[in-house]
């Protein structure tokens, strides 16, 4: 874009306007990710937005964390909870004719049949699980994640999709709550930038400010929101539903004027939502106080442990510098009145510990971490009957999560991959007799393991208590419960 254009200028100077507006709307929570990145898991903890940044390369992550029960917490629920929802091993997801004429027709049946196939072929072959799982981490410690993508890489024959670092993504939502905005921040390298832009993006002097040092970073803004006004009619990619705006902050410079169609928007999957503030709580966030008072049980003891095991000593001033500490050290004395003796602390350990250990388990509780173990880990041997009660009882348990993550990831994700399969050529034509309905929607129906067992689960409930109840009637009346039993027989 040229630098002296005014609409160009005016344009530039909007998005960085409303990106400060949003950074400082966010600030507030921006404090809390902090502490969960303190606190609780370190995955996150490094970022750099150019007005924001985390832990530098050239430092650990995680230092204050004394405690790390929640940060394994957060990774047994996460990986436990992607094997059972959405894996490349098994059929996850049933694509549907929702008019009921389609499903009838065999050949439109079988084209969909091989179009779920290739979907699955593609999405395993791309690094969708591999973000996917990163995705739930965020959800998990940070209460959002977004995914752009799926995008065809021609080098690498494949597509891709990206997971936004949480800190490098500012939503915008709607009167309902829903996300209806997307600013991301993010640094480039001079090179990057000309590589992505052109020259002509750029005045001359500009351009030789950016050459000069190739490698210095800048932060760029990525505006996508709802535009108010458009030209309909249109085929220019600027008067698309929604605009699409790159932003050189510093230059305040207008590098990109574009626009997406709605299948190309970015998903944002919100652990919950409250309306009136676009940003939700988290499994973390609402456990930090738990992890807090953990953290500083466990550095206490590590602090008492560490006293009992290298006491402070009181030396006579005559052996000043002359006490050897090291194992076999040998420190002489020719005075009796010279001493070397350790300052013994009350040692209660076991009362430490015991505390420390109902903190931990209180803090497994809070992040679910055992419920995918919950057969595993319980006591004796069990029946048939009681493992798929136990099983369905833990999926129910997690619906109220399950039901987001899959209404505003999984699904769209699905339905993205197929666009961009068919738009690469990847998915054959529909038979000829599909076209009539080709206004009729395809619905996506989730058949991960954890789908199956909470819809089993509750479709039984009125049979389990029947079965439960005949079982302790049968207990003190027998006659009755044999009675039961022939009946339904």
């Amino acid at each position: 874009m040229r630098d002296g254009d005014s609409e160009d200028k005016k344009l530039a100077n909007d998005i960085i306007k409303r990106q400060e507006r949003l950074e400082n709307e966010r600030s507030s929570q921006d404090t809390i990710w902090t502490m969960i990145d303190e606190l609780v898991t370190a995955r996150r903890a490094r970022f750099d937005i150019g007005s924001l940044s985390g832990v530098p390369d050239d430092q650990v992550a995680g230092q204050s964390i004394y405690d790390a029960t929640s940060a394994a917490a957060i990774r047994d629920f996460v990986d436990g909870w992607q094997s059972q929802s959405a894996n490349p091993l098994v059929s996850w997801f049933l694509p549907m004719f929702r008019d009921a004429r389609a499903k009838k027709l065999y050949s439109a049946q079988k084209w969909l049949d091989k179009a779920r196939e290739t979907l699955e072929i593609l999405m395993a072959d791309s690094n969708f699980y591999e973000q996917l799982n990163v995705a739930y981490g965020d959800g998990v410690s940070h209460g959002i994640a977004t995914m752009d993508g799926p995008e065809y890489h021609e080098r690498k024959r494949k597509f891709v999709v990206i997971e936004n670092h949480p800190r490098a993504i500012f939503i915008m939502t709607d009167f309902a709550g829903d996300v209806n905005g997307w600013y991301r921040k993010f640094l480039l390298t001079a090179r990057q930038i000309i590589a992505e832009f052109g020259d002509s993006a750029f005045t001359e002097s500009q351009l030789k400010q950016l050459t000069s040092n190739p490698w210095r970073k800048y932060p760029i803004i990525h505006a996508i929101f709802e535009r108010e006004e458009r030209d309909i009619r249109s085929i220019l990619s600027t008067d698309k539903q929604w605009a699409s705006i790159w932003v050189f902050e510093d230059k305040k410079l207008l590098l990109r004027d574009s626009g997406y169609d709605e299948i190309d928007l970015p998903d944002t999957w919100r652990w919950s939502s409250d309306v009136g503030y676009p940003y939700p709580t988290s499994m973390a966030i609402d456990a930090i106080a738990d992890v807090s008072g953990s953290n500083s049980a466990m550095k206490g003891f590590l602090y008492a442990a560490q006293l009992s095991i290298r006491p402070p000593r009181m030396v006579s001033e005559a052996l000043k510098g002359e006490v050897h500490m090291t194992p076999d050290g040998e420190t002489y004395i020719s005075d009796p009145g010279q001493f070397v003796k350790p300052i013994d602390f009350p040692k209660q350990f076991q009362i430490g510990m015991e505390a420390i250990g109902a903190m931990r388990a209180e803090l497994q509780d809070r992040f679910k971490s055992k419920l995918f173990s919950m057969i595993s880990d319980r006591a004796g041997k069990m029946t048939a009957y009681e493992a798929s009660l136990v099983n369905g009882e833990k999926t129910a348990a997690l619906i109220p999560i399950t039901t987001r993550a899959s209404g505003q990831l999984l699904i769209p994700k699905v339905n993205k991959f197929f666009h961009a399969a068919v738009k690469a050529g990847m998915i054959p034509s529909p038979p000829p007799e599909l076209l009539q309905f080709s206004n009729s929607p395809v619905d996506i129906q989730m058949i991960g393991p954890m789908a199956v067992a909470a819809k089993r689960f509750l479709s039984q409930q009125g049979v389990n208590a029947f079965i439960q109840l005949s079982a302790e009637i049968n207990k003190v009346w027998p006659n009755v419960g044999q009675s039961i039993a022939e009946t339904i027989n």
